[in-house]
């Protein structure tokens, strides 16, 4: 059901995708698709011109919504068809900057292993290594390390991803650090 409504929804946004104008729904139809997870939706949407570029109002693309939510197949799709990796939205937050801090696992990896940048930092300075090490999320954590993150990068207030494990109790997590050269 869900598939269906979301191609019959593509195809009454499509004229709009195709102008680069907002939809019925104040965002591109590749957007919508990719918020869903709807790999074969987002396939056709760029199949009649769909641009992976396109923002909604807050200056998301469809890849920041997708890795955000973890569908992983949709980012890689997009990724496939030259969206760029590191694009920043308007909070300065990358798709792995996304992935990182709802602890999707699987689309943190793909971002790592496609080029992501685990070390660019978003407008408060939060860094994919600083937002895994407050949730405490211990394989994220181990991807990043493995991945050349700088482990005593800070953020705007000058607290290392180290400081911020402390903070937060997450003594396994600071431990990692640690091992990885943290101070």
């Amino acid at each position: 059901m869900r598939k269906i409504v979301a191609l019959a929804l593509v195809t009454l946004l499509l004229p709009t995708v195709t102008l680069g104008q907002a939809s019925l729904l104040d965002a591109p139809a590749i957007v919508e698709m990719a918020k869903i997870g709807d790999v074969q939706a987002v396939r056709s949407v760029l199949v009649r011109g769909g641009r992976v570029s396109d923002t909604d109002a807050e200056g998301m693309t469809a890849t920041m919504h997708a890795a955000k939510a973890g569908y992983a197949d949709v980012v890689a799709l997009l990724l496939e068809n030259g969206a760029q990796i590191d694009r920043r939205n308007r909070t300065g937050s990358t798709p792995l900057n996304l992935a990182t801090s709802t602890g999707q696992y699987e689309t943190v990896q793909l971002l790592l292993e496609t080029g992501a940048d685990p070390n660019l930092p978003n407008k408060q300075g939060f860094t994919p290594l600083i937002r895994a090490s407050i949730r405490g999320d211990v394989g994220i954590v181990e991807l990043l390390i493995k991945h050349k993150a700088d482990v005593g990068q800070s953020d705007y207030t000058g607290l290392s991803a180290l400081d911020w494990a402390e903070r937060k109790r997450q003594s396994y997590v600071a431990q990692m650090l640690r091992r990885a050269g943290a101070q």
